[in-house]
């Protein structure tokens, strides 16, 4: 801006303007646009949830779970499409088509015994461990959206927070929210007694939350010794695979030994990790024998619920930062849809920053719906979450 400015002084009137006008018009030209596509398998035709696109770190986005994304960014620019189990996919924004296909990586059907698996699950623990304390008080900025369906009831809330990312997200500080609530006439959920967004510091090592301590946890430490939740009671197995730039990823196993001692929800699922540096790359899992307890309508009840679960990290930072975290918890009448994504890169300067708090409801009553924040579509919506957010704009 100042070598223009420069230039305005000491060229002629016709010069400068000519200068400035063609400035102007090539920015429009350059202006960015929002693409947007639907994902789906090469092979099978399913619509891949989750999946990461993005243009560089922190500016990006990943797939709803009907396999949707959009993404704003420059004709020119490229985007990057990963997904574990698939073939990395880069394309120019302006080349991008309806639908995008991707195909499956090879994989190396070669089983590591159990007793080797067992002592590499634990170096990347140990390696987990490190970075946390190393980096735990490093922090991220986040976009949330949440769908909560209860019976009849259903609400959606959208909110921007920070929190710690190394490994797991904790000590959740929300900055703006606002809430829809379904059609006309059907019940609203009382969310301020809600601590559904718990799910947002799930992960296969958790540190710095006490909320799950009920639940095994692969890489968490037992209390009783020192040793790791998965070394009593869970069976591990690796397989390997080799991305095309030539790097081994490996798949760790971790399924939680069911017995007639057995009592306590579990944590099962598969960690993709660097096979050089075992820094993990996305962990897909699920936690079973979970109970909830729910209250609707002053009618409280316990059931067993579920909850899958999906993240993604980066290390472009130094550290395993989580840049993503999906989960759905799903019980009888209930189910519930969370999907998150970092938005270090967002430049919005909004009255909200001074209002950070660990409760949702109070990030929403300090937020109006037509502020700034609500412009960016970080996330496209599916089908169901754009006739929520249609209903309760009508109102």
């Amino acid at each position: 801006m100042e070598r223009n400015a420069l230039c305005h002084i000491i060229l002629p009137l016709t010069r400068a303007l000519t200068c400035l006008l063609l400035t102007t018009l090539a920015l429009v030209a350059q202006a960015a646009e929002t693409y947007s596509a639907l994902i789906r398998d090469a092979e099978t035709d399913e619509a891949l949830p989750f999946v990461q696109i993005y243009i560089s770190e922190g500016r990006g986005t990943i797939s709803n779970s009907e396999g949707q994304f959009c993404i704003e960014a420059e004709p020119w620019e490229q985007l990057i499409i990963t997904c574990i189990g698939y073939q990395r996919m880069r394309i120019k924004a302006a080349d991008l088509p309806h639908t995008l296909r991707l195909l499956p990586a090879e994989t190396e059907l070669r089983e590591v015994t159990v007793v080797a698996s067992g002592n590499i699950l634990k170096q990347v623990a140990q390696q987990m461990e490190l970075d946390y304390r190393k980096h735990k008080n490093a922090y991220t900025y986040y976009y949330m959206r949440q769908t909560y369906r209860m019976e009849e009831a259903v609400e959606m809330a959208e909110a921007y927070f920070t929190a710690n990312s190394a490994n797991n997200l904790r000590q959740v500080k929300f900055l703006a929210g606002r809430v829809f609530h379904g059609q006309k006439g059907e019940q609203k959920l009382a969310l301020d007694f809600s601590n559904i967004h718990s799910t947002l510091s799930l992960a296969p090592m958790i540190k710095g939350e006490v909320f799950w301590r009920e639940v095994s946890i692969p890489l968490n430490r037992k209390s009783t010794d020192s040793r790791y939740t998965f070394e009593d009671g869970y069976q591990t197995s690796i397989t390997s695979q080799t991305d095309q730039e030539g790097k081994r990823i490996l798949c760790i196993h971790m399924q939680r030994t069911q017995t007639k001692k057995t009592h306590k929800a579990a944590m099962s699922g598969n960690l993709y990790v660097e096979a050089d540096s075992l820094r993990p790359i996305c962990f897909q899992g699920k936690i079973e024998g979970l109970r909830l307890e729910t209250t609707l309508n002053g009618e409280q009840k316990t059931k067993k619920a579920t909850i899958d679960i999906n993240i993604s990290y980066s290390h472009e930072q130094g550290f395993n930062k989580v840049t993503s975290i999906s989960t759905r918890l799903k019980s009888k009448g209930i189910d519930c849809q969370t999907t998150t994504y970092n938005v270090d890169n967002l430049s919005i300067t909004d009255e909200s920053f001074n209002n950070r708090s660990d409760n949702l409801i109070t990030a929403i009553r300090h937020t109006s719906k037509d502020a700034a924040w609500w412009k960016k579509n970080i996330i496209q919506p599916t089908e169901a979450e754009k006739k929520i957010i249609e209903a309760g704009e009508r109102k």
